[in-house]
């Protein structure tokens, strides 16, 4: 996935708040910021992908992007949670954790996620994408799975327009 990430985590991180606080209040707001930004966490090797690693590994190899990683870090904040008492954040715990897990299940599209890691190495993915261009994101898009991302996309825009349009258009006329 290329451009799907954050429009597919805008959808779950509003389907997780959406009973819980109430829409347009700086509590919604920070948890949608919360969850977009937690959406991207994996891709923060690309950082190191580009500036140190000089392009030497496929940066679905870091640990960013090892699932076993996020599940640990998941279970250490639900320890921590019901140690304080604070059960309040338990809906910080899991839009964090869900909105990383869904960018994985995402990469594994046409990308490759090593889902066993540490015991097994391998990458799975649902679709190979075949080199038919110099670029790489060129192949990406000319690939059929493209349409499966723009579909989000769609989604996600026609779902924000229809839950925040007219107060955008409020804030607008002002």
């Amino acid at each position: 996935m290329l451009l799907a990430h954050l429009p597919a985590d805008f959808l779950l991180t509003q389907a997780l708040i959406h009973d819980r606080v109430t829409q347009g209040t700086t509590a919604y707001w920070r948890y949608l910021l919360l969850g977009l930004l937690a959406s991207v966490l994996p891709d923060l090797d690309l950082f190191y992908y580009y500036l140190v690693d000089q392009q030497q590994h496929l940066h679905h190899s870091y640990w960013t992007h090892l699932p076993i990683y996020w599940y640990s870090l998941y279970l250490l904040c639900l320890l921590l949670v019901m140690m304080v008492g604070q059960r309040s954040w338990l809906l910080i715990c899991h839009i964090i954790f869900l909105n990383v897990l869904l960018h994985c299940v995402l990469d594994s599209v046409n990308g490759g996620i090593r889902w066993l890691s540490p015991w097994d190495m391998t990458y799975f993915r649902l679709f190979s994408v075949p080199k038919r261009t110099p670029l790489w994101y060129g192949n990406f898009i000319w690939h059929w799975t493209f349409l499966f991302e723009i579909s989000i996309i769609v989604s996600a825009v026609w779902f924000g327009a229809k839950l925040h349009g007219r107060r955008v258009l409020t804030w607008c006329k002002q």
